[in-house]
């Protein structure tokens, strides 16, 4: 085996299965990984490629793990001119410059679309799926499970929420199941009226920046306005106002936890931080940031010198520095990134920076490959690699 630090090739052996062979070891040539893009799931990391094509590494599509450190090439029938990937949970979406997305909901291959003449439709897999539509979307974001919607009281399992801004600036939460990828509705949040900024779901809460920069929150678990949790077992609870020293201009919502980012680049957070239980905002330390991301109990920050900083919890390095401690809760920088990162991506227990000559690295957990077929803990972002 050769190697070389750096954006450089890698020549090494790995099992190739051959024609009419049992399968031998052929060496394969590795280049970097380069990408205008990365995004990151639960055990599953994507990247899309300036050649218009989509790779992954991990736990991908149909329920298949990627059995080397190579990534696999994936949907052959991705939208042309396609300007983004997002993903949240177990869901991928492309989005194309003329306002189409298309959604792979896995393990189920889920049909979630709309185009450019603003209509919006998911079936989610379902060969006879009924399909339902939503007029004049401009705006998609993704949201991790969660239980029950605000106008339906009633917990249901394994629900994934996104959200739909519409040219008017309503808010539309878009349901379907896991166990019924066949089951799409679209309930709109009435209460918020039509000037919504953007929003972000977590497990129980969901919040929503609306354009003079109030926040937003409702559902169970922490809101943000002073109250204890409201339990998974309880009625959807409406919107409540969440008061902050400055207005917002974006909310990222992770597991129990829920955070904002301020007009002058602070990040103020509630819920279950890792540290204890904060039930009215505080501020996490961080200031200058342009991208917030969130895991499930930790999260990084992209701040505008290009540098990433992470805090929370650290059970597998997934904020970037040795796992076995409590965790961190003041942000610190991932330090051999440098100042030269362009975007962040967070899974639910690994997160990835794309850095300015378009190179992905990644750390944290590895188990389903996520890492680039590292099975292990990695507290020191991987070079990605092989997506050729």
């Amino acid at each position: 085996m050769t190697a070389r630090l750096a954006a450089v090739t890698v020549t090494t052996l790995l099992p190739v299965a051959l024609a009419g062979c049992g399968g031998t070891q052929q060496p394969v040539k590795r280049e970097p990984c380069l990408a205008a893009q990365v995004t990151a799931g639960v055990n599953t990391t994507w990247v899309l490629k300036p050649d218009n094509s989509a790779w992954y590494w991990g736990y991908g599509w149909p329920g298949q793990s990627i059995p080397s450190d190579l990534p696999a090439a994936a949907w052959p029938s991705l939208p042309p001119d396609t300007t983004e990937l997002r993903m949240r949970s177990n869901i991928v979406c492309a989005l194309s410059s003329n306002g189409d997305l298309r959604c792979q909901a896995g393990p189920s291959l889920g049909c979630c679309s709309y185009t450019a003449s603003g209509q919006f439709a998911c079936s989610c897999g379902k060969p006879n799926a009924q399909t339902t539509a939503l007029a004049g979307v401009v705006r998609v974001k993704m949201g991790v499970s969660s239980n029950g919607n605000l106008n339906d009281p009633v917990a249901q399992p394994d629900v994934a929420t996104n959200f739909a801004i519409t040219t008017d600036s309503t808010l539309w939460e878009v349901w379907y199941t896991e166990d019924d990828p066949g089951r799409s509705t679209f309930s709109q949040v009435t209460a918020l009226g039509n000037d919504v900024l953007t929003a972000s779901a977590g497990w129980l809460q969901r919040c929503a920046v609306k354009t003079d920069g109030t926040v937003w929150c409702w559902g169970r678990g922490y809101l943000g306005d002073g109250t204890d949790a409201y339990p998974s077992t309880d009625p959807e609870q409406p919107p409540v106002s969440v008061t902050l020293p400055l207005p917002a201009v974006d909310v990222v919502a992770a597991w129990s936890a829920t955070e904002v980012v301020l007009a002058d680049g602070s990040v103020w957070h509630w819920g279950d931080t890792g540290f204890g239980i904060a039930t009215t905002p505080t501020a996490t330390g961080v200031s200058d940031v342009k991208m917030l991301v969130a895991g499930a109990f930790h999260h990084c920050a992209l701040k505008n010198d290009g540098s990433a900083w992470c805090w929370g919890r650290n059970d597998v390095g997934e904020a970037g520095v040795e796992p076995g401690g409590p965790g961190w809760q003041t942000p610190r920088q991932v330090t051999s990134l440098g100042n030269d990162v362009t975007q962040l991506a967070a899974g639910e227990m690994h997160t990835c920076a794309r850095k300015s000559d378009a190179t992905i690295w990644c750390w944290g957990h590895g188990g389903w490959g996520q890492l680039g077929g590292n099975k292990s803990v990695n507290p020191t972002p991987i070079q990605m690699m092989g997506c050729q």
